[in-house]
């Protein structure tokens, strides 16, 4: 093949008109031709690995390790080293979002970091939508460790994009607690899917590293539900109309649990679906969150338990523990809602394990209407258990906090938290619980995870335990 740099060149300039076009695969088989005709190593180098992430971003992850493979025969500088690692990190967690895309990432965000602190930022939220995915199966490398890589990281552009404001509040979760990231997390989602900050072209090009992390779980951690829809709307949108293969399955399911959470199950399904066919035909590990709370919410026990067993070997065999937490959960809302409320508690205390972003709320919801409502458990706690238990689990409050609130030692606020986690799991009868009371305490809990402010809960919480000394 004669080699021409000046067709290159043009190839190269038409990529991006190709992309308005005809979506991310046009612009990377453009991208793929003018690396084949470029004379010089270095640059042919250079252009294999833009035609390789523009055959990822199609949703073409092999075609993409080939011309990965290419670049890596040419002249390498350190980022150029470190480019191909993050690709090889994508590509482990297309095919499947388990433990071992972690460590990829936060190795290849490391390489990056002294180059191309954008890129590096970039590499580093990645790295925490692994770890959320892996959950409690991190094989070792941690969510939190994930945020503190990210904490220290360099400051990208000034002002902060929308990814550095994602990557800030979701770090910021981790290692500071609910409260702290709050404002951040609802500033992210609001500067990313508006149209204030730059096009739509731009924000097509982030939505793989975003995705994963933003609109879900973040808007669903944040108990707001305009923040989900809105978002999971546009990412659709914008999905489609890149043609980007490879983030619209996500996308689609993000859509799909907004209409499940409205009751609308067959719009629900119906993009279910969809997510699954291109999942399927892109070979891309495919999001099963919603069909699993689709088909618990139907009541149809044998199926639902067929397709949860079959969730639960999954997740266990690619190391997804978020899906693994999400089984307990929805084998929670069956049984919750087929009235055998030891079984739904058992499940619901299983999920909790794990603070899942995004479902660890739900699961909170789910102990609570099993436990009120068993007759063979005690989920019924103390007042000051209680408000130990919401403030550390639910909101991540240190102990030495705890212990000022509720005017107990440090030690006493540990006993409590322990305390009600033994209770919580003990096969005792349960006491009588104020439906009033239980009442309110909820709406406090939604009001203070949507606003960030704590104040109000906290007084409920500690009125309860003081009126108990």
């Amino acid at each position: 093949m004669a080699r021409d740099e000046v067709v290159a060149v043009e190839l190269v300039r038409s990529a991006d008109r190709a992309r308005n076009r005809g979506g991310v695969a046009a612009a990377a088989a453009f991208l793929e031709r003018a690396m084949e005709l470029t004379p010089d190593p270095a640059l042919r180098s250079t252009r294999s690995l833009e035609a390789a992430e523009a055959k990822f971003e199609a949703a073409a992850p092999e075609a993409a390790y080939q011309l990965a493979m290419v670049e890596e025969l040419g002249p390498l500088d350190d980022l150029r080293c470190a480019r191909p690692a993050r690709l090889h990190a994508q590509i482990v967690f297309a095919r499947s979002r388990g433990s071992a895309a972690t460590p990829l990432f936060l190795d290849a965000a490391k390489r990056i970091e002294p180059h191309d602190a954008v890129l590096a930022r970039e590499t580093y939220l990645e790295a925490l939508a692994a770890a959320i995915f892996a959950g409690r199966l991190d094989g070792g490398h941690t969510v939190r460790e994930a945020a503190e890589a990210a904490q220290v990281a360099p400051r990208g552009h000034s002002p902060p994009r929308p990814m550095d404001l994602l990557l800030d509040g979701v770090s910021t979760h981790f290692t500071g607690g609910y409260a702290a990231s709050v404002k951040l997390l609802q500033k992210a989602l609001r500067a990313f899917w508006t149209d204030t900050w730059g096009g739509e072209d731009d924000i097509a090009r982030w939505l793989w590293p975003a995705c994963p992390v933003a609109p879900e779980p973040v808007a669903p951690e944040l108990w707001d539900d305009q923040a989900w829809h809105e978002p999971t709307s546009r990412a659709v949108q914008l999905a489609r109309n890149a043609g980007a293969l490879g983030v619209l399955p996500v996308a689609l399911a993000h859509r799909a649990g907004v209409h499940l959470q409205a009751g609308e199950f067959a719009t629900a399904a119906a993009l279910i679906d969809e997510a699954d066919a291109i999942a399927r035909a892109t070979g891309s590990a495919p999001m099963n969150y919603t069909s699993l709370m689709l088909v618990a919410w139907r009541d149809d026990e044998r199926r639902a338990m067929k397709s949860i067993d079959a969730g639960i070997r999954t997740a266990t065999a690619k190391g997804e523990g978020r899906a693994l937490g999400l089984t307990g959960y929805v084998t929670a809302v069956l049984y919750n809602g087929l009235g055998r409320y030891d079984i739904a508690l058992d499940h619901a205390q299983r999920a909790c394990q794990h603070e899942d972003l995004g479902f660890f709320g739900w699961y909170l919801v789910e102990v609570v209407e099993a436990g009120v409502r068993s007759d063979n458990r005690d989920a019924a706690l103390t007042p000051g258990q209680r408000a130990a238990y919401v403030l550390r689990d639910g909101f991540g409050y240190p102990y030495e906090r705890i212990s000022e609130l509720l005017h107990v030692s440090v030690v006493n606020a540990r006993q409590h938290v322990t305390r009600a986690h033994t209770r919580l799991t003990a096969s005792r009868r349960r006491q009588p619980v104020d439906s009033a009371a239980h009442r309110r305490l909820v709406q406090e809990f939604l009001a203070a995870a949507r606003s960030g402010d704590l104040a109000h809960l906290e007084k409920v919480l500690v009125t309860g335990a003081s009126h108990q000394r």
